[in-house]
């Protein structure tokens, strides 16, 4: 029961089962474990990032526990970008998002699944953005697939990649983690937040 909830993030078919007793069954085994409640926090969010349900029970049980978390947020600029991308995803592109052609873009969605592709926890700083943001010279025909999005994919990933900072997902708030797995989500880039779940879950010893 304990390795489930890691099975449910990355999409293994042995967790097709999961429901919400499987749920409190992994809470009730892990409950006696030192920073079990701090796993359950990131756990619960990281699972609602990827749409999944987490009864309003399972959230209850978590206050006045010791799961507050001391890592800092973005600030307010980037937090509320990142919300307002996420927003975009049932209407139409704002205009104050750049146009930029996909092929132009893929240097940085290769670098961001290199980014949360990993599964080893995270014991040093990840490497600068300006290694994995696309040069001023790439350009080219925007993909049709990726151009019928209403929401900016490059924007998105480099707003995420902004909240994250130099420390990476294995280091940061599990609020930040879910709202940044919604905002991926909705650029339609579901397999880099599948990615960035599974990393900040193994990284935190789920």
């Amino acid at each position: 029961a304990s390795v489930l909830p890691v099975a449910r993030l990355i999409g293994s078919p042995e967790a097709d089962e999961w429901s919400d007793h499987a749920l409190t069954e992994w809470r009730n085994a892990t409950a006696k474990t030192k920073g079990s409640d701090a796993r359950a926090a990131l756990l619960y969010n990281l699972f609602e990032g990827l749409g999944e349900n987490v009864p309003d029970e399972a959230w209850e049980a978590l206050i006045n526990t010791d799961a507050r978390s001391q890592v800092a947020l973005p600030d307010a600029g980037i937090w509320h970008r990142l919300v307002q991308l996420t927003e975009v995803g049932g209407g139409e592109t704002p205009p104050s998002a750049a146009e930029i052609p996909f092929a132009a873009l893929t240097p940085v969605v290769s670098g961001l699944a290199m980014q949360f592709a990993a599964t080893e926890p995270v014991v040093s700083p990840v490497a600068s953005k300006s290694a994995i943001l696309p040069s001023a010279a790439a350009v080219g025909t925007p993909s049709p697939k990726r151009s019928a999005s209403p929401v900016p994919v490059g924007e998105s990933v480099l707003i995420s990649l902004l909240a994250l900072g130099n420390a990476g997902p294995s280091r940061a708030h599990p609020i930040l983690l879910r709202q940044i797995m919604k905002t991926l989500a909705a650029a339609g880039l579901k397999k880099e937040a599948r990615n960035l779940a599974a990393k900040a879950a193994l990284a935190a010893g789920l």
